[in-house]
């Protein structure tokens, strides 16, 4: 579990280094640097932009020192980073349950507060809609972070909590994990959407449980969840 607290602290480096760089850039500029506001969907979009690679260095970069170092030297071997031909059709059912799974929580939130669930998906302003920003968005949020993510959550994470406290615990902790790191402004918001978010990464887990350690499945899964939400940012209306 060492080299997963070591993982996690990296990768909240590449976060805090990545916003350093973005807001040094933006007063470089003269442009708001507070995040709020007309201008904060552009400066959230650079974030992003800068941030997202780094995290996949991270997130991949990570898994794979500890294979080199501590394992076969294999991701496919260490951390289920391989396919079978069912993997996809699993990945397709999983990632449609954990929209689902979702839809019915913000039904339940809107029921009991009496206002629309809190999302994640204000990172692009109502003026950042042109077709190649929803294309590099679509690259970076649901086609390259599916990947890094399942890597290190379900590889890594759920293979280390697996191994040191059985199936039930691994899959809760590597889930929970999952959720807290997609960090919101506000404490309700950051409650709400990481609940959805571990949800998911429950979805994910039994995925990789499924299909006997892979992790393809839940790769597709989680491209699917998240290119229906980058989909929804800009031609949901």
């Amino acid at each position: 579990m060492g080299d997963v607290a070591i993982g996690i602290l990296l990768f909240f480096g590449v976060q805090l280094v990545a916003g350093l760089v973005i807001v040094i850039g933006l007063a470089a500029v003269g442009s708001d640097t507070s995040l709020e506001g007309d201008s904060s969907g552009g400066a959230n979009l650079w974030l992003l932009a800068v941030s997202a690679p780094l995290s996949w260095a991270v997130l991949i970069g990570w898994p794979w020192w500890v294979s080199r170092s501590k394992g076969s030297g294999s991701l496919a071997r260490d951390f289920g980073l391989a396919i079978r031909w069912t993997d996809p059709l699993l990945g397709l059912a999983g990632g449609a349950m954990a929209l689902g799974s979702s839809v019915v929580l913000a039904i339940s939130y809107s029921a009991v507060f009496g206002a629309d669930a809190p999302t994640n998906a204000d990172l692009v302003a109502t003026d950042s809609t042109g077709i190649w920003v929803f294309i590099s968005l679509f690259v970076m949020v649901a086609i390259g972070t599916p990947i890094a993510e399942e890597v290190f959550f379900r590889g890594l994470v759920l293979g280390a909590a697996r191994r040191s406290w059985g199936i039930v615990a691994g899959v809760a902790f590597s889930s929970l994990m999952f959720g807290a790191i997609h960090i919101q402004s506000g404490l309700t918001s950051w409650a709400f959407v990481g609940l959805v978010t571990a949800t998911y990464g429950v979805v994910f887990a039994m995925l990789r449980v499924w299909s006997q350690g892979r992790i393809a499945a839940s790769i597709v899964a989680h491209m699917v969840v998240n290119g229906v939400a980058v989909t929804v940012i800009f031609f949901g209306g």
